[in-house]
């Protein structure tokens, strides 16, 4: 501590009668000896062969005691170890260290690193039926007990849980293709089902109502899952999602995007109108992960209320890449560097494989990547700069006086448009999942504060959990925390919808008997704010742009002709 400069006195005082008993007896007992020698020999080559490391190391294991919690729960672990010692007696012929240790190491992963999370939230009708159904505010988080490690967590356990599908059903997608409506390229929607389904006889052709009778003209929930930076629908945590969805009944549709521009949500846009089209009466629910959380969150902001999306979930969110790519450089852990650069040349070769419109320009993109390539953000602002460059040149309003290319100079305007700018416009319920040791998106660039202003964002915060991890269990197989959270909080959420929809049907059936139909407000019955809300009962926007109304004047003037067809039969 200091450089060596300072030096640190470390007192402990306990009463004497208490800590001498059991001092004698550790001291005295030939295990606890032979464990001391061990562990004294073990400090010693410590210090020899790593001068830098070691004696830094011990001298915080030492500080360590300076609290409370940490003494008292070694000095439980004593006391119980005493105690098996007595119990035990003679019967008992190894030594007691490893009790003492285990002890230790149990008390400390119950009360130090099993941990509630932090929800944070404005405490209106709607937040706190939520909360209360879900029950995401009475979860723990347990994890891996060897692996608590925000490195451990991301990277160790990721690569351990690869191997959880050696024995786990295989999930195996359809892949339905859809024509973009700004520039004519193909966007794709992957949807998810068990290989052993026997129900799901799907062709390999490209998708029509008549080939996908399952996955169209259905009122199941569809999950729409947008994955990470340069990940796919193959990725462990989009298998897991799959998982879940089929275990709930729902519907699990992954929006494989491939362009580079982050900030662009017209294609996240058309994909999840183009599936409220095809199931009118089903409920939807967006799940981003990391980069595709950016894209989520980008989309709930430009479309505010006029959406289909009942409501969203962000995981591990990143709300501005360029701090996000920083946080990353300044991490101790140079394996996020490399891994960061990887995974955007990765993006910037689906892009230029897929974006039909720069494909004469190919060399100059190639010639980017390959200079580019060793730097994420360098190449993410060059290639978007050649974009802009591009479809300028396409309408011919390129200007001159830009000059040469300049690092995020011709593209400072472009990252003014981050998520984490415009959190106030989101206007869907939307759950945003975030660990405090979070080595990708650091939370201390993050103005929490300032997300709850808005009373449609609920927080799930967490000490431990990594980047996109949470991995729970001895092992970290099976369902991880957030995909617990997911699930809770989707079924809470559509509970509440059911019982909208259902309310608007009766209230709708009653008004209709009676002749009127028209006299009330959707707003002043629907909790949740989406179009799906209204949009089964035929509801719309009246001409003049007023707020929807229940029934049309031509729904009611039909009605009127039964009525009046009735009474003459009557007659």
């Amino acid at each position: 501590h200091g450089g060596g400069k300072k030096k640190m006195s470390l007192r402990i005082e306990l009463p004497h009668n208490i800590i001498s008993p059991l001092v004698k007896a550790l001291v005295n007992h030939r295990g606890f000896q032979y464990s001391a020698l061990s562990l004294a020999a073990l400090v010693y080559y410590l210090c020899v062969k790593f001068p830098q490391i070691a004696p830094p190391l011990i001298r915080s294991t030492l500080l360590s005691f300076y609290s409370a919690s940490v003494r008292n729960i070694v000095i439980a672990a004593v006391v119980c170890t005493l105690s098996a010692k007595k119990a035990l007696g003679k019967n008992f012929k190894g030594s007691y260290f490893p009790i003492f240790f285990l002890l230790c190491w149990s008390l400390f992963y119950r009360f130090k690193v099993v941990e509630n999370p932090i929800i944070k939230f404005q405490r209106t009708f709607w937040n706190v039926h939520i909360c209360e159904r879900s029950q995401i505010s009475k979860k723990k988080f347990k994890p891996v007990p060897w692996a608590w490690n925000r490195h451990a967590q991301t990277i160790t356990c990721f690569m351990v849980s690869q191997l959880e599908h050696l024995w786990t059903p295989s999930i195996q997608f359809h892949r339905e293709e859809i024509v973009s409506t700004v520039d004519g390229n193909t966007l794709f929607i992957d949807w998810a089902y068990h290989k052993h389904d026997e129900d799901h006889k799907w062709t390999h052709s490209k998708s029509t109502p008549s080939v996908l009778p399952e996955l169209h003209s259905c009122d199941t929930p569809v999950i729409v899952a947008i994955h990470g930076l340069g990940d796919d629908r193959n990725h462990p945590y989009i298998q897991r999602l799959a998982h879940v969805c089929s275990q709930c009944g729902w519907r699990l549709a992954v929006h494989s995007y491939w362009r580079f521009d982050f900030i662009d949500s017209q294609d996240l846009k058309q994909v999840i109108d183009h599936i409220s089209n095809r199931n009118p009466k089903a409920p939807i629910i967006a799940v981003g992960y990391s980069a595709g959380g950016h894209h989520l969150l980008k989309y709930l902001q430009d479309v505010g209320k006029d959406t289909p999306v009942v409501a969203s979930i962000a995981v591990s969110a990143c709300f501005d890449f360029v701090q996000a790519v920083h946080d990353v450089e300044s991490n101790e852990n140079k394996t996020y560097r490399l891994f960061l650069d990887a995974q955007t040349r990765i993006c910037a070769r689906r892009h230029l494989d897929h974006d039909k419109t720069i494909q004469h320009k190919r060399h100059v993109f190639e010639d980017i990547i390959s200079e580019y390539g060793g730097h994420c953000l360098q190449l993410f602002d060059r290639f978007i700069y050649e974009l802009i460059r591009t479809r300028q040149e396409t309408e011919g309003t390129v200007s001159e006086e830009e000059g040469e290319y300049e690092f995020m100079k011709q593209t400072k305007d472009y990252y003014k448009f981050s998520a984490s700018a415009n959190m106030n416009k989101i206007e869907v319920a939307t759950l945003l999942l975030h660990a405090a040791d979070d080595p990708v998106v650091s939370i201390r660039s993050i103005d929490w504060n300032a997300f709850t202003d808005n009373k449609n964002i609920f927080l799930f915060l967490t000490k431990r959990g990594g980047h996109v991890a949470w991995y729970e269990g001895f092992l970290p197989f099976g369902e991880t925390l957030a995909d617990r959270v997911i699930a809770d909080f989707t079924s809470a959420v559509l509970d509440s919808h059911s019982h909208t929809n259902f309310v608007m049907n009766v209230v709708t059936s009653g008004l209709t008997l009676q002749g009127k139909v028209g006299l009330i407000r959707p707003s002043s019955i629907a909790r949740i704010c989406s179009n799906s809300n209204t949009n089964i009962y035929g509801l719309g926007t009246d001409k003049d742009g007023s707020e929807d109304v229940l029934g049309t004047e031509k729904e009611n003037e039909k009605e009127k002709e039964n009525e009046n067809e009735k009474e003459k039969e009557k007659e």
